[in-house]
């Protein structure tokens, strides 16, 4: 089995139930929650790319600065009317070797594919697209099916620690559920 194939089959389940909560909380109905869900995203790539930047020179034969979201998503959080995204607890989003980032860039990459559908209806529910706060969602237009197709290309070129790039991309998913789709506190109204 490739490890694209045994990535697919061995996250599936963490995938639609990420998938799940992100279609079904709000983050796409709510102008506040939509602003939260970017931020949180924002801090998310941030960590990722710091990790990548970390272990760049085991990634030979992929183009990383191309595929950096955080650029992105910070101008979309401009566009939003906010500065920065949501501080979280990135310590525990941990990455102990290239393979495991291998793992989450997995996992950040296959969503570009969902997030077309994503910037659609962003733009049918809150009147958002890539010029003003959704470019983070689909960053790379027309050219989104053949970059994964390259991205899928260097997995199966990718021979050390197989295991562990699975573990990255559950860990992510894991990561993407606990922070970035973790429920707002509600606001209590004092009497």
């Amino acid at each position: 089995m490739s490890l694209a194939a045994r990535l697919r089959s061995e996250t599936r389940a963490d995938h639609r139930r990420v998938e799940r909560r992100l279609l079904t909380g709000g983050w796409l109905d709510d102008p506040v929650r939509y602003r939260m869900l970017v931020g949180r995203l924002y801090q998310l790539h941030v960590h990722l790319e710091q990790a990548v930047e970390r272990f760049r020179d085991a990634f030979t034969g992929l183009d990383l600065d191309s595929r950096a979201r955080s650029r992105l998503l910070l101008a979309d959080l401009a566009s939003l009317g906010s500065e920065m995204g949501e501080r979280g607890d990135e310590a525990s989003l941990e990455f102990a070797s290239p393979a495991s980032v291998l793992g989450a860039l997995y996992v950040v990459e296959g969503s570009t594919l969902g997030g077309q559908v994503i910037a659609e209806q962003l733009r049918r529910r809150l009147g958002v697209d890539a010029s003003n706060g959704a470019a983070g969602f689909d960053p790379y237009g027309a050219e989104t099916v053949a970059r994964w197709a390259q991205f899928t290309g260097y997995l199966g070129s990718w021979v050390e620690n197989p295991d562990d790039v699975v573990t990255g991309a559950r860990d992510l998913f894991e990561y993407y559920e606990a922070f970035v789709l973790k429920a707002p506190v509600a606001a209590v109204s004092l009497p």
